[in-house]
């Protein structure tokens, strides 16, 4: 998830930045030293689920621009 994406969901751009500071810094002590990165600005859903002590189906319900995922067929 990134920033824009939280914003999506309805967090200021404030909050949405120190969400994704913490999910950083959460992974960086599980060991994934990738996410010691100052210009990385995606991390996984579950990074964000942890901090904000939610479920990824709270997450994703919440979402008010839900993605939906188009198939491409050849023919």
């Amino acid at each position: 998830m990134t920033k824009d994406d939280l914003i999506n969901l309805g967090y200021s751009p404030a909050s949405s930045s120190a969400i994704i500071r913490q999910a950083k810094a959460y992974m960086v002590n599980l060991g994934f030293e990738y996410y010691n990165n100052r210009r990385l600005g995606r991390v996984p859903s579950s990074a964000i689920c942890a901090i904000l002590g939610i479920g990824l189906e709270q997450l994703c319900s919440s979402s008010t621009n839900t993605s939906t995922s188009s198939s491409i067929t050849t023919g």
